[in-house]
């Protein structure tokens, strides 16, 4: 599974919103995260 969005800013650092998407994704789905 890819997940992808854009940064209309930018900025490529992940914001607190982007990680903590992320870890309730990896907590829910049990999905390995290669690269955020």
């Amino acid at each position: 599974m890819v997940l992808i969005h854009n940064y209309p800013s930018g900025n490529l650092t992940p914001s607190s919103a982007d990680l903590n998407i992320t870890k309730k994704s990896v907590m829910h789905v049990n999905l390995w995260i290669l690269i955020h």
